[in-house]
């Protein structure tokens, strides 16, 4: 994969830095204490950002996020579904941070990470 081409699609619209920093605030708050109308605006977020981004792995995030979309757009959400979800988006998204550099990089570590531990 081509890290330049990875930083472009990422920085073009300046969709990324929102994404991470509503991210990251809806983890340190607690995700599990995130109300899932909440989580599914997060999720469009990213789903309309990963839109914009035609790299391979970002595909299966997308498809994966639309999975846990449904799953918390429920009136009794699965945990048990839903933590599978997060631990397969974690897995895809450290993925691809480790294919990246610069400023995106880290944030996509940390986002695996939290992605992990939630």
């Amino acid at each position: 994969m081509n890290r330049r081409r990875f930083r472009q699609c990422f920085r073009k619209e300046q969709i990324m830095p929102a994404r991470f920093a509503a991210t990251a605030n809806a983890f340190e708050k607690g995700i599990e204490s995130t109300p899932p109308a909440s989580a599914v605006k997060l999720i469009e977020g990213w789903e309309e950002a990963l839109s914009k981004v035609d790299l391979p792995g970002t595909k299966g995030i997308e498809r994966d996020l639309g999975a846990l979309k449904k799953a918390l757009d429920t009136e009794e959400p699965d945990g048990e579904r839903v933590r599978t979800l997060l631990g397969k988006l974690s897995e895809e998204v450290t993925r691809i941070a480790a294919r990246t550099d610069g400023a995106v990089q880290p944030k996509l570590e940390d986002l695996g990470e939290a992605l992990k531990a939630a």
